[in-house]
C-alpha cells in the first residue's frame, strides 16, 4: 500500500521537476465565445492584440458558418480577425474541417446534418454526403487562404479522435478522413505551411495522440489540469497521478525523432466548473486563478512544447470588464511580457 501511495504522489513529476524550456504564448479566441458571454468579438481581439501584445492566435473557422448552403462560402468574419492579427504583427494558426473550438464542436452545416440521423458513438465522415461536402469544403478554405501569410499553420480538425459521451454523443472523425483532409490542405498550398492535428490524452496509457503525430506535422496536445468533474466540489486534476499521468515530455521527444513539432493547442486558463460561465461567481471558482495560470505556464514550459496557446482568453477579457477580477488578466500580461 505504502508503495502505490508513494507511485501516486510522491514519485517524480516531470511537469513539477522538470528542466523549463522556451516557449511562446499564443491564446486561442473565438468570437461565439466572446459573444456568449456578453462582449463585442472584435473588441476583445483587438484588447488581445494591442494591450496583451498576443502574437500567436488560433481561430477556427466553423463550417456551418463558412458554407450555409452548398457550394457557397463565407469567410468574413475568419477574414476580419487574420487582417486585425496581420495589422497588429501576429501569426495565425487556422483550424478547418468538421470540429472547432467550443461547444458544440461539432459544425455540421444545417442542410447536410438535417438529412442525417448520427447515432451515439457514430463517426461523423461516415454519415451519407458527409465525407464529400467536407473534403471541397476544406479545399475551398485552403484555396481561400493559399497566399495569406499570416496563416502561418493549419490545423485539420480538433480532437478528431476523442469520445465525448455526454457533450458531443461520443461522436468521432475517422483517422482516414482526417488524413485525407490534411492531404487536401498540402495539395492546395503553395506555401506549405505546418498542419497541426490535435489530441487530449488523460492518462499514459491513452496512445491515441500517436494517430495525430503520424498525419500532421505538428502534434497539437489540448491540457485541462483541473476540472470540477463528477461534482461542484471535487476537481480531477490528472496531472497528480503519479506514473500514469500524461507523458507530454515523451509525446514531445517522439515528435522530434519524427522531425516533428510538439505544442500545447489548448492550456486551460479559464474556470472548468459544474456551472455554466454565464451563471458562475468567479471568486468561488477554483479551477483557475492567478497562481493556478502560473503553474499550468509552468507545467507548459517543462513540457517539451514549443508553443502554447491559452485557452480562456475570451474569459480574461470578460471579467476584466465587469470588474469583477482583473487579475487573470494582469498575470496573463505578464507572461506575454516574459516576466
Amino acid at each position: 500500500m505504502l508503495l502505490i501511495l508513494f507511485a501516486i504522489f510522491v514519485a517524480p513529476r516531470w511537469y513539477a521537476l522538470g528542466a523549463e524550456q522556451s516557449a511562446e504564448p499564443g491564446v486561442d479566441f473565438s468570437c461565439q465565445q466572446a459573444e456568449y458571454l456578453g462582449d463585442n468579438c472584435f473588441a476583445a481581439f483587438r484588447a488581445l492584440l494591442q494591450e496583451l501584445h498576443v502574437r500567436h492566435v488560433r481561430l477556427s473557422l466553423h463550417w456551418s458558418e463558412v458554407e450555409p448552403r452548398p457550394g457557397t462560402y463565407n469567410f468574413t468574419e475568419a477574414d476580419t480577425l487574420i487582417q486585425m492579427a496581420s495589422a497588429s504583427g501576429a501569426d495565425v494558426l487556422l483550424t478547418v474541417g468538421i470540429k472547432a473550438q467550443r461547444y458544440p464542436e461539432f459544425y455540421l452545416p444545417p442542410w447536410l446534418a438535417s438529412g442525417n440521423s448520427l447515432p451515439q458513438g457514430a463517426i461523423v465522415d461516415q454519415a451519407p454526403g458527409v465525407r464529400d461536402a467536407l473534403l471541397a469544403y476544406v479545399r475551398a478554405a485552403a484555396e481561400h487562404y493559399a497566399l495569406t501569410r499570416t496563416v502561418t499553420a493549419w490545423q485539420v480538425e480538433n480532437e478528431p479522435f476523442i469520445k465525448n459521451p455526454e457533450e458531443i454523443h461520443g461522436w468521432t472523425v475517422s483517422p482516414q478522413t482526417t488524413a485525407d483532409e490534411a492531404a487536401v490542405v498540402r495539395a492546395a498550398d503553395p506555401l506549405k505551411r505546418p498542419i497541426v492535428v490535435t489530441h487530449s490524452t488523460w492518462t499514459i496509457y491513452d496512445v491515441a495522440w500517436k494517430q495525430a503525430l503520424g498525419i500532421g506535422d505538428v502534434l497539437g496536445e489540448n491540457v485541462f489540469t483541473k476540472k470540477a468533474w463528477l461534482t461542484s466540489w471535487w476537481y480531477f486534476f490528472p496531472y497528480e497521478m503519479g506514473p500514469w499521468v500524461p507523458d507530454l515530455p515523451g509525446q514531445a521527444a517522439a515528435a522530434r525523432r519524427a522531425g516533428k513539432q510538439f505544442w500545447i493547442t489548448e492550456m486551460q486558463a479559464e474556470p472548468e466548473e459544474q456551472r455554466s460561465l454565464l451563471t458562475l461567481d468567479p471568486r468561488q471558482a477554483r479551477s483557475i486563478s492567478p497562481r493556478l495560470l502560473r503553474d499550468n505556464w509552468d507545467l507548459a514550459r517543462r513540457s517539451g512544447a514549443t508553443r502554447v496557446y491559452f485557452w480562456g482568453a475570451e474569459w480574461w477579457y470578460h471579467e476584466r470588464g465587469t470588474g469583477t477580477r482583473q487579475d487573470l488578466w494582469s498575470t496573463a500580461a505578464a507572461i506575454f511580457a516574459g516576466k
